[in-house]
C-alpha cells in the first residue's frame, strides 16, 4: 500500500511537560499477518517525531526505510521496529 498524509507541526503548547510523539507520511508499505505475529516492511518513509522534556523542545523530520516484527491480542500489543536513515 502507499499512502501519503500531511505533515503534522508538533508545537510545545500541545505536547504534556514530558512527550513523544511521531507520524509516518509518504511511504510505500508491505505487512503479513499469521495469526497473532506479524511482520512490517516499509520504504521511503517520511517520518515527523517530537519530542518535548519540561523546558527542552525538538522536533525533526527523519526519512528511513525499516523493518518490524509484532505480536497483538486483545490485551496486549508488542512491536520491535528496525531503521536505517537513508
Amino acid at each position: 500500500m502507499f499512502t501519503s498524509k500531511s505533515k503534522y507541526q508538533w508545537s510545545k503548547e500541545n505536547m504534556a511537560s514530558i512527550d513523544n510523539r511521531l507520524n509516518d507520511n509518504a511511504f510505500f508499505a508491505v505487512g503479513f499477518d499469521y495469526g497473532p505475529f506479524s511482520i512490517d516492511l516499509v520504504s521511503n518513509s517520511n517520518v515527523n517525531y517530537g519530542f518535548r522534556g519540561k523546558d527542552s523542545f525538538d522536533k525533526v523530520e527523519i526519512a528511513l526505510n525499516r523493518f518490524g516484527v509484532g505480536y497483538q491480542n486483545e490485551n496486549l500489543r508488542l512491536s520491535f521496529l528496525y531503521g536505517k536513515r537513508k
